[in-house]
């Protein structure tokens, strides 16, 4: 670091590299007009303007007890720190950055516009008071570590805004949201404060699953988050439902109480189990079950659409109800997957909640989530209410850390994807060969040994019992992963490894 208390005079070239220049100075100091990678200024007392302050700083940082007043706009490369004790004057400019945005001190951001972009993750800490606040990050996404109030506009364009309690992201009263997308929403719960109607644009876990209010009896706080899972009690409902969503729900809460009107919005209707909106009812519930919300109107379609009930006064939580659970299945809840090491296997079990035309599960494994391998299928329990214990046995796990997903398939084709799940196998004794991708759609075959030393001839029969390949391999050690090029048509064979310590079969299927 440089740090220069004086007045800074340079004609020549300024070469930052990494490092930070520090205006050290309890006078006011002129900010040359260079490229800065980190740069540090000390505002002593009163107001300072910052000049030469421009696109090339990699990261700025203002310290004192002073008021720094903004000359023009800043675009920050990396992170922008307001310490203790100073005052930030946006002075009719506005601030973007792509790193993180510490606010311990005070911003008066006038009518001016703070934006997140480039690439990587992002976080606001401290509190701060933002009249415009845009998020446009080419990947990754922003995370609202303080409490955080807009008071103007909220933008939402392209990345996803995390807020950490009821406090993390507010829209004062008489400001508004533009945006708002499966590519940009808020994930958590947040607040509007105000007495005008307002849609949250919020979603969990990848999906956008906005709600809205309409216009308060009287002015209160909302609060709202959506769950992509379903509620901890969906088996406790009142008649006339038959079912509530086991996939989904909304909180929605006013402090104070209020009367307003509640609508929910599905933007999957797969995912959302929306097969008939005749059927379908607003569900809120009451403490210990569900009851209808009766008088809720649709619009829309099965695909994409809204239910609305006018006049809500008993709040949180809201889901999808139906009175017919063909139409409307309201889709299983995969309420648990293990996979866990068991001597040299993997023991893959799971349960469901219940079961609206369930034919089978696919049970699937992958040494890297890319290169698939199916370990088997299990018949499903077709409808069922009830809880359903399955089980599976990999008999021929990978070494070392693998990982296992689950696949739910319906009479009618339609499947549903869970997320993997990591397991660890590191038993000693575990002797086997595995063989990844397969089926096999080009010609770079993954050969994987377990416990394997020394000469090893593979076989490759078709399935008539020729034999259409032969190669003799050397394993050197005991956890290796060669890569063997096959030129043969497509169809299936039978692989068969001959050694001193094996002699196992593999079937693969070439497509």
């Amino acid at each position: 670091m440089v740090a220069i208390a004086g007045t800074v005079t340079l004609d020549g070239t300024l070469t930052p590299g990494t490092g930070t220049f520090y205006y050290s100075g309890s006078n006011s100091q002129s900010i040359i007009n260079k490229t800065y990678y980190n740069l540090k200024v000390k505002i002593s007392s009163g107001t300072r303007t910052l000049t030469n302050v421009g696109a090339n700083c990699e990261s700025l940082e203002i310290v004192g007890s002073g008021t720094a007043a903004l000359a023009s706009n800043i675009n920050i490369d990396n992170d922008y720190d307001i310490e203790v004790g100073c005052t930030i004057d946006m002075n009719g400019h506005s601030i973007t950055l792509s790193g993180n945005w510490t606010n311990n001190g005070t911003l008066t951001p006038g009518t001016q516009t703070v934006t997140f972009d480039g690439i990587g993750s992002s976080h606001m800490y401290g509190n701060t008071n933002f009249y415009n606040l845009t998020l446009n990050k080419s990947t990754g996404d922003l995370y609202s570590d303080g409490t955080n109030h807009i008071t103007n506009t909220l933008a939402l364009t392209n990345g996803v805004l995390f807020s950490s309690s009821n406090t993390s992201v507010i829209v004062d009263a008489g400001a508004s949201v533009s945006g708002g997308s499966t590519s940009s929403y808020i994930d958590g719960p947040m607040r509007k404060d105000g007495n005008t109607a307002f849609t949250f644009p919020i979603g969990d876990f990848r999906k956008y699953a906005p709600c809205a209010v309409g216009t308060p009896s009287a002015s209160t706080q909302f609060v709202a988050e959506y769950t992509k899972t379903g509620h901890s009690n969906t088996g406790s409902f009142n008649s006339p439902l038959t079912k509530v969503s086991l996939n989904e729900y909304w909180d929605i809460t006013p402090s104070p109480d209020v009367t307003a009107d509640v609508r929910l919005y599905w933007r999957d209707g797969t995912f959302s189990g929306i097969g008939d909106l005749t059927d379908l009812r607003l569900a809120h519930y009451n403490g210990s079950s569900w009851d209808e919300i009766a008088g809720a109107t649709t619009s829309g379609n099965t695909s994409s659409g809204s239910i609305i009930k006018t006049s809500v006064s008993s709040f949180s939580p809201f889901t999808f109800g139906t009175t017919d659970n063909t139409s409307n299945p309201l889709p299983i809840q995969l309420l648990s997957f293990n996979a866990k090491p068991e001597n040299n296997t993997v023991s893959l079990k799971w349960e469901t909640a219940s079961e609206i035309n369930n034919d089978y599960f696919i049970i699937e494994k992958s040494i890297n989530k890319y290169d698939i391998e199916e370990v088997g299928k299990v018949i499903g329990s077709g409808n069922t209410n009830i809880n359903i214990d399955y089980g599976l046995l990999d008999n021929s796990p990978y070494f070392g850390t693998s990982y296992y997903r689950l696949i739910q398939v319906d009479y009618d084709g339609q499947f549903e994807t869970f997320d993997w799940v990591a397991v660890n196998l590191t038993e000693s004794l575990i002797t086997s060969i595995n063989i990844f991708p397969n089926p096999l759609s080009d010609d770079l075959l993954n050969i994987q040994l377990r416990n394997i030393i020394g000469k090893t001839n593979l076989n490759i029969y078709d399935f008539s019992g020729r034999i259409v390949f032969i190669k003799t391999i050397v394993f050197e050690s005991r956890d290796q992963l060669i890569r063997l090029n096959l030129d043969l048509p497509k169809g299936s064979y039978y692989m068969h490894f001959i050694g001193s310590s094996s002699n196992i079969v593999k079937k693969l299927i070439i497509q």
